[in-house]
């Protein structure tokens, strides 16, 4: 599995990416592609979370970053069928 390689140059731009990212895990039906999109999107947040640590006024945003972690978790269970970190 190949993790995308970019890194945006700026955090608009990085949040921007991250947007298209999880957008296109969440239409994908195809399960080798949508492997390689959960990838993605995981590396994407990775470098969100990295960015947002050491701002005081991120708790919002890394609220909304912790429920996509879990959204892809649950895909990651459901469609492609990975076991469940949590033995549930």
């Amino acid at each position: 599995m190949k993790i995308d390689p970019e890194i945006p140059s700026s955090i608009g731009e990085l949040a921007v990416v991250l947007s298209q990212k999880f957008e296109a895990v969440l239409l994908e039906a195809d399960p080798e592609m949508l492997s390689q999109l959960v990838a993605d999107a995981e590396a994407a947040i990775f470098l969100r979370f990295q960015s947002l640590d050491n701002s005081p006024n991120g708790h919002a945003e890394r609220d909304a970053l912790g429920d996509a972690i879990r959204t892809l978790r649950a895909i990651q269970t459901g469609k492609l069928h990975c076991p469940d970190w949590n033995g549930n």
